[in-house]
Protein backbone atom coordinates (compact mmCIF):
# COMPACT_ATOMS: atom_id res chain seq x y z
CA UNK A 1 0.00 0.00 0.00
CA UNK A 2 0.88 3.78 0.01
CA UNK A 3 2.41 6.04 2.83
CA UNK A 4 -0.99 7.65 2.50
CA UNK A 5 -3.14 4.84 2.70
CA UNK A 6 -0.59 3.81 6.16
CA UNK A 7 -1.16 6.89 7.31
CA UNK A 8 -4.96 6.75 7.25
CA UNK A 9 -5.08 2.87 8.64
CA UNK A 10 -2.76 4.04 12.07
CA UNK A 11 -4.75 7.32 12.42
CA UNK A 12 -8.16 5.38 12.00
CA UNK A 13 -6.41 3.18 14.79
CA UNK A 14 -5.52 5.51 16.85
CA UNK A 15 -8.99 6.81 17.28
CA UNK A 16 -10.29 3.48 18.18
CA UNK A 17 -7.43 3.33 20.88
CA UNK A 18 -8.18 6.70 21.75
CA UNK A 19 -11.87 5.75 22.15
CA UNK A 20 -11.29 2.18 24.32
CA UNK A 21 -8.62 4.64 25.92
CA UNK A 22 -5.93 1.62 25.56
CA UNK A 23 -2.98 4.07 25.56
CA UNK A 24 -0.25 1.77 24.55
CA UNK A 25 -2.33 1.07 21.24
CA UNK A 26 -2.00 4.82 21.15
CA UNK A 27 1.19 5.06 21.26
CA UNK A 28 1.77 2.20 18.99
CA UNK A 29 -0.30 4.16 16.24
CA UNK A 30 1.30 7.18 16.83
CA UNK A 31 4.76 6.28 16.61
CA UNK A 32 4.00 4.42 12.94
CA UNK A 33 1.80 7.75 11.67
CA UNK A 34 5.65 9.22 12.98
CA UNK A 35 7.22 7.16 10.87
CA UNK A 36 4.91 7.46 7.85
CA UNK A 37 5.35 11.33 8.36
CA UNK A 38 8.82 10.82 8.19
CA UNK A 39 9.07 8.76 5.29
CA UNK A 40 6.70 12.07 3.25
CA UNK A 41 9.68 14.15 4.65
CA UNK A 42 7.26 16.04 7.08
CA UNK A 43 9.84 16.61 9.77
CA UNK A 44 7.74 18.30 12.51
CA UNK A 45 4.67 16.10 11.97
CA UNK A 46 6.98 13.18 12.58
CA UNK A 47 8.52 14.56 15.72
CA UNK A 48 4.93 15.74 17.06
CA UNK A 49 3.58 12.11 16.83
CA UNK A 50 7.09 10.15 17.85
CA UNK A 51 7.21 12.87 21.21
CA UNK A 52 3.53 12.49 22.00
CA UNK A 53 3.75 8.45 21.70
CA UNK A 54 7.24 8.48 23.79
CA UNK A 55 5.53 10.75 26.48
CA UNK A 56 2.52 7.88 26.89
CA UNK A 57 5.13 5.43 27.09
CA UNK A 58 7.05 6.93 29.89
CA UNK A 59 3.62 7.79 31.76
CA UNK A 60 2.53 4.16 31.41
CA UNK A 61 5.60 2.84 31.99
CA UNK A 62 6.28 1.33 28.68
CA UNK A 63 9.59 0.22 29.00
CA UNK A 64 9.94 -1.44 25.33
CA UNK A 65 7.55 1.30 24.04
CA UNK A 66 9.79 4.17 25.61
CA UNK A 67 12.91 2.35 23.65
CA UNK A 68 11.41 1.86 20.60
CA UNK A 69 9.82 5.41 20.46
CA UNK A 70 13.84 6.84 21.25
CA UNK A 71 15.10 4.77 18.30
CA UNK A 72 12.71 6.04 15.83
CA UNK A 73 13.12 9.33 17.61
CA UNK A 74 16.81 8.84 16.90
CA UNK A 75 16.85 8.06 13.64
CA UNK A 76 14.32 10.73 12.46
CA UNK A 77 16.77 13.35 14.49
CA UNK A 78 19.76 12.08 12.34
CA UNK A 79 17.77 11.71 8.65
CA UNK A 80 16.09 15.37 9.04
CA UNK A 81 19.33 17.10 10.65
CA UNK A 82 20.64 20.01 8.28
CA UNK A 83 23.74 18.56 6.79
CA UNK A 84 27.00 19.87 8.00
CA UNK A 85 25.34 20.71 11.15
CA UNK A 86 27.70 18.59 13.64
CA UNK A 87 25.73 18.86 16.42
CA UNK A 88 23.79 16.18 18.27
CA UNK A 89 20.38 16.25 19.62
CA UNK A 90 17.97 15.35 22.14
CA UNK A 91 15.13 13.08 21.60
CA UNK A 92 13.57 15.03 23.63
CA UNK A 93 14.19 18.63 22.54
Amino acid sequence: GSLTEAEAAHTAGLAVFRELADEAGQAHCLTHVGLVHRRLGQRGQALECLRAALAICERTDDRRGTAECLRVLNETLQRVAPPGNGQRRSAKE
